[in-house]
């Protein structure tokens, strides 16, 4: 039988040194004080890896006469933050050789959805999908010398139009049936019992009625924020940039650099196209020749050039499909939290968990292991605590006890799940 993969990172983003004075605890103390585990990483994504060595630690040593019918993989990476390119690259590149093209059976990794409540409905939203990436850096090469004969726009008010017209223009929010989220939606507007009738009759209709897509989308970034609408569209930030060493000398060379998130609908290509037309567009307008990734565009009448540049690019993942797998992963959810975590820790009873799938705004390490299996399921087996996320990468990062139990619990269960299963 294929194996499973259960998989964790342990690395972590760095602590700010000027930011050590804001932590409750020491960030890298582990601190336990009853309630929260403190430090970089508890969130991020230590809680994951110890919820499931503690599965297995916990079978071998009170369940002896285990005997698992599927084998478990155990793959933790260590530099996922920085693309992965030298622990699960490496990684995937073993198991390849091992198990073959899609020889993995499912593949279980950290993902930022966990249970929730939605308008009154309980959801547990595994993402199944996993938005692309694409970072750009735009250089402004133009002429120097002295600030107290400047030309009309310097290098660095180059850079600052081009800015200007690639914010100035969003990618455009879309709610399609190719986004794994739309189901989400759809799902808690149907069991909702507090959303109005004519938005839940929207939800139904907004793959069909443009009208209804609409007003779908605008109650959707209400609700949610910024949260929800980049759940739907192409993200865009400049990030980085770099221009000038001195107040009386022109800036000779300006580059900034734009992280994209790009939608599942999309990819790399038509995002490094909205880009370079904006980018283009200024370079037009002051006769500046333009370059991307080496190659000439346009014919500049002036000195200077601009020269845009890929560093970095992933298309968006492929769509885990809802299959006998999902099935089955989506089924434990459901007896785990309704048979066994909402008894224990909350005040609800008779909860009828609603399992949907959604995506993943940020990006993971599961993209090194696409050609082992379609089955990739991102998802934290906890509930949804919005104030400790938001200290994911920050100061005073937290998690608390409970959900870590939780998370333990689940593994424990899709373990002997996979493990019961006949050939």
């Amino acid at each position: 039988m294929k194996p499973n993969i259960y998989y964790a990172h342990q690395d972590v983003v760095p602590v700010d040194n000027s930011t050590l004075d804001e932590w409750e605890y020491p960030p890298f103390s582990g601190y336990y004080d009853g309630t929260y585990v403190w430090g970089r990483g508890s969130l991020d994504d230590k809680h994951m890896i110890v919820g499931m060595l503690q599965s297995v630690e916990y079978i071998l040593e009170n369940e002896p006469d285990f005997q698992p019918n599927r084998t478990l993989l155990l793959a933790f990476g260590a530099d996922e933050e920085i693309s992965g390119n030298y622990g699960s690259a490496y990684i995937s590149e073993v198991l390849y050789e091992r198990y073959g093209q899609n020889g993995i059976y499912s593949f279980i990794d950290e993902g930022g959805n966990a249970v929730a409540n939605l308008n009154g409905v309980w959801i547990a939203s595994p993402a199944t999908g996993e938005k692309g990436f694409m970072n750009l850096e735009v250089t402004i090469d133009y002429a120097g010398g002295h600030s107290s004969v400047p030309p009309d726009h310097t290098s660095i008010g180059i850079a600052a139009m081009m800015i200007n017209a690639i914010e100035e223009q969003l990618f455009p929010p879309m709610f399609t049936p190719a986004n794994p989220v739309t189901e989400y939606f759809q799902c808690m507007a149907e069991y909702s019992e507090v959303l109005p009738a004519t938005l839940k009759s929207d939800f139904a209709n907004a793959y069909k009625s443009s009208i209804s897509n609409k007003r779908v989308i605008d109650y959707l970034t209400k609700l949610g924020g910024k949260t929800f609408e980049y759940l739907l569209r192409t993200s865009q930030a400049v990030d980085v940039i770099n221009g000038g060493i001195k107040a009386n000398a022109l800036p000779e060379s300006t580059n900034f650099v734009v992280n994209t998130r790009i939608a599942v609908e999309s990819t790399v290509n038509a995002t490094l196209t909205k880009i370079t037309a904006n980018v283009a567009e200024v370079a037009q307008l002051l006769n500046l020749s333009l370059f991307i990734d080496g190659t000439r565009v346009t014919n500049g009448t002036t000195s200077g050039r601009v020269s845009i540049n890929t560093i970095t690019t992933l298309e968006p993942a492929p769509v885990s499909p809802e299959n006998a797998v999902w099935d089955q992963f989506a089924g434990t959810i459901k007896s785990y939290f309704e048979d066994v975590a909402f008894p224990g820790s909350t005040n609800y009873t008779d909860v009828d968990l609603v399992i949907a799938p959604s995506i993943m705004n940020a990006n993971t390490d599961s993209r090194h292991y696409w050609n082992l299996t379609s089955n990739i399921y991102r998802f934290q087996p906890s509930f949804m605590n919005a104030k400790l996320v938001a200290n994911i990468h920050s100061a005073d990062e937290h998690f608390d006890a409970d959900n870590l139990m939780h998370i333990f619990g689940f593994f424990y269960d899709y373990l002997h799940v996979l493990s019961s299963q006949e050939e």
